[in-house]
């Protein structure tokens, strides 16, 4: 049985983890942690997008969980890994883009786009809409590109 540091976050072995162990290095997760950095991204320009990690139906309701996914039988086993990842990052994205609009620190100086979207998995064609999304969204906004 794995320790519960071993489990958490990107459920990797803490000598596997990005920034080591969660629980013994709190305090370098932290320092790396966008959504704990907020008051320091004042002038940071983001772009986070996100699928739901349910697979394309007509049926898809924009579904709030691989599992509620898996009820609906709109996932692919053999994505099982893609599925789950992008639900993941959804939460992710979600928690900071939650911290963004609720802080009272100062955005308005910097561009910001959240796209969450249905269905969507972590797969090539996804990410290759995103990137047209997000260059459009870079050339208009930023007037880049």
């Amino acid at each position: 049985m794995q320790p519960v540091a071993a489990t958490a976050a990107d459920r990797q072995p803490p000598e596997q983890c990005v920034w080591g162990d969660p629980v013994t290095q709190h305090d370098r997760w932290v320092a790396h942690n966008p959504a704990d950095q907020v008051g320091h991204l004042e002038r940071t320009v983001v772009f986070a997008s996100s699928g739901d990690g349910c697979l394309p139906s007509a049926a898809n309701p924009d579904l709030s969980s691989p599992g509620a996914c898996q009820k609906a039988n709109l996932l692919d086993p053999s994505k099982a890994g893609s599925i789950f990842t992008e639900w993941g990052v959804r939460q992710q994205n979600a928690s900071f883009r939650d911290k963004v609009t609720t802080d009272r620190v100062t955005h308005a100086c910097a561009a910001r786009k959240f796209d969450f979207y249905s269905p969507g998995v972590h797969d090539w064609p996804y990410w290759l809409r995103e990137l047209r999304l997000f260059l459009g969204w870079a050339h208009g906004t930023l007037h880049v590109l």
